[in-house]
C-alpha cells in the first residue's frame, strides 16, 4: 500500500478520512476516531488489509455501511503512492484477450493485476479532467475484453470431456466469475490510484459518491447498484402503470371537439350542454421486444425486460425477443413463469442465442426475426429494440431493421451508452438510426421512466 504518512500526518490523514465517511452517511464519533489512531501503530501498515480491517473494526459498526467504508477506504489509502509504478512491475504483453485468459485459466494475480495497470494507463482516460469519472475509466479500460466469451471459453475448456454432475458444473461456474470479479475489482483499485494523481481524495470521493438508485449508469453497475435498483424497479413500474392507464382511459373518450360543442349548443340557446369529443383513434399497442443480452448489455436488457414485464397489461399484446449473435423469442417463458425472477432464470438457461462464438451479431439476428416473424408486425406495433449497436465489425443487417419499419407504427432504438461513444469503434448506431422513430440515449432507470411515460 501507499506509504504511512510521518506521525502528524497521519492523524491529520485519519482525521479527513472519518469526515469523509461521515460525508458518505457513516456516523463516526470523536471516541471512535481516538480508537483507530490508537490501533494503527499497532498494525502493519504494509499490509493493506490488514490496515483496512483494523480501521474498519473502529470507524465502521454497522455491517450494512461496509461498502461505502471500503469505497472511501480506497481513495485515502490507495493500493500505491499516486502515479508510482511498483519496483521490478513485469508487463504482460501480446494479445490483451489471450493474457487475460490465460491469467485466468491460471488463476494467477501477478498477471490480472499487470494487465489491469496496462488497461488502465492504455485506455483509462484518467487524465481527461472535468469529466473524470471511475465508473467510465473503468468501463473504457474494459472495452475491447469479451469478458462473456472469455469466460464461455473457459468454462468450455473446464468441463469438456469431464462427465461433470449439475453441481460440479456451478462450481466451476462460480470459481471463474469470481476470479473475473476479482480482475474488475484489481481494475477499480488501479483507477482511483491514478485518479489520485489528478485530484484530492476529497474531491475524488465528492465525484464517485453513489448516485440515486434511478440515476445509475446501467453499463457501470455495480452488484451494490444493481440490487438498489431492482428495489426502485417495483415502485417505478407502478407509477407508470397509473400514468399509461390514465393516458389510456382518457385516449378513448378523445380530445374535446370545440367547434362541434359550440354549434351543437345553439339549439340550447348558446348554453353547452352537451360536449362533443373527436373520435380516438388509439387503443393498446402492441409492443415486440428485441433485447441484446451479451456482456455489458445483460443488465440493461434485464432492467428493460423486467419493466416491461411489470406494464404488460397496458399493452394489447407483448412478445420478446433476445439474442446475442443468435435470436431466439421467449415470450412464453416471460408469461409462464409466474414471477419476474423465475422467468428470467428460465431465459438465461434456456433460450437459445449463440450460433457461432457468442459475440454480438445483429445483422444476423435482424434476419432471423425477419424471417421468423416479419409478417406479423402490423400498423399498431411498436418495435424497441435494445442494445448498444456494437456487432464486432460483422454485417448490421439495417435493411432488415427497414423492413421491419415499414411494416411496423414506431420503431425506437434504446443505447445504454453514453452519446459521445455512438459510432466509435465497431458501433453503428447511425446504420440503424434511418430506419427509426428515434434512437433515445437510455443509460438510468429514469432516462428509461421519461421514455416509456412518452413513447408507449
Amino acid at each position: 500500500m501507499a506509504e504511512a504518512p510521518a506521525a502528524g500526518g497521519l492523524a491529520d490523514h485519519v482525521t479527513d478520512f472519518a469526515q469523509q465517511l461521515r460525508a458518505a452517511g457513516i456516523a463516526v464519533s470523536a471516541s471512535e476516531i481516538v480508537d483507530a489512531l490508537e490501533a494503527l501503530p499497532t498494525l502493519p501498515l504494509q499490509h493493506r488489509e490488514v490496515v483496512r480491517a483494523g480501521l474498519a473494526g473502529t470507524l465502521c459498526k454497522e455491517p450494512a455501511l461496509r461498502a461505502r467504508f471500503d469505497r472511501v477506504f480506497d481513495l485515502y489509502f490507495p493500493l500505491r503512492p499516486p502515479g508510482q509504478q511498483q519496483e521490478g512491475e513485469r508487463r504482460s504483453g501480446g494479445d490483451p484477450t489471450e493474457t487475460l485468459t490465460r491469467a485466468l485459466r491460471d488463476n494467477d494475480r501477478d498477471q490480472l493485476r499487470d494487465l489491469a495497470r496496462e488497461r488502465v494507463e492504455e485506455h483509462g482516460d484518467v487524465e481527461s479532467g472535468a469529466n473524470l469519472s471511475e465508473d467510465a475509466s473503468v468501463f473504457r479500460a474494459l472495452r475491447g475484453l469479451n469478458l462473456d466469451a472469455i469466460l464461455n471459453k473457459l468454462y468450455e475448456d473446464e468441463v469438456a470431456g469431464q462427465g461433470l454432475t449439475a453441481l460440479q458444473r456451478r462450481a466451476i461456474t462460480e470459481d471463474l466469475t469470481d476470479r473475473m470479479e476479482a480482475f474488475r475489482d484489481m481494475l477499480t483499485e488501479e483507477v482511483f490510484s491514478e485518479m489520485l494523481a489528478v485530484m484530492s481524495p476529497e474531491e475524488l470521493a465528492g465525484r464517485n459518491r453513489r448516485p440515486p438508485p434511478d440515476e445509475v449508469d446501467f453499463l457501470w453497475a455495480t452488484q451494490a447498484d444493481v440490487e438498489r435498483m431492482r428495489a426502485a424497479l417495483a415502485p417505478l413500474a407502478r407509477k407508470l402503470t397509473m400514468q399509461l392507464s390514465h393516458r389510456r382511459r382518457r385516449a378513448r373518450r378523445g380530445r374535446l371537439d370545440m367547434r362541434r360543442t359550440i354549434r351543437g349548443s345553439l339549439s340550447t340557446g348558446g348554453a353547452l350542454v352537451e360536449p362533443h369529443f373527436r373520435r380516438p383513434v388509439a387503443g393498446k399497442p402492441e409492443i415486440v421486444l428485441l433485447c441484446d443480452i451479451s456482456g455489458s448489455m445483460r443488465a440493461f436488457a434485464r432492467f428493460t425486460l423486467e419493466l416491461t414485464y411489470g406494464l404488460a397489461t397496458q399493452f394489447q399484446r407483448v412478445r420478446t425477443f433476445v439474442f446475442v449473435d443468435a435470436l431466439d423469442e421467449v415470450t412464453s417463458m416471460l408469461q409462464s413463469a409466474g414471477s419476474f425472477p423465475a422467468a428470467l432464470a428460465r431465459v438465461e438457461a434456456e433460450a437459445d442465442v449463440v450460433h457461432a462464438d457468442g459475440q454480438s451479431w445483429y445483422g444476423n439476428c435482424l434476419q432471423q426475426f425477419w424471417q421468423r416473424a416479419g409478417r406479423d408486425i402490423a400498423p399498431r406495433t411498436t418495435v424497441l429494440v435494445v442494445g448498444d449497436a456494437r456487432g464486432n465489425f460483422r454485417s448490421s443487417g439495417a435493411e432488415y431493421l427497414q423492413r421491419i419499419a415499414d411494416r411496423a407504427r414506431k420503431v425506437y432504438w434504446l443505447n445504454p451508452e453514453p452519446r459521445a461513444h455512438w459510432d466509435s469503434g465497431d458501433s453503428v448506431i447511425s446504420e440503424y438510426a434511418p430506419a427509426c422513430d428515434e434512437v433515445v440515449e437510455v443509460r438510468t432507470l429514469s432516462q428509461l421512466e421519461s421514455f416509456v411515460a412518452r413513447a408507449l
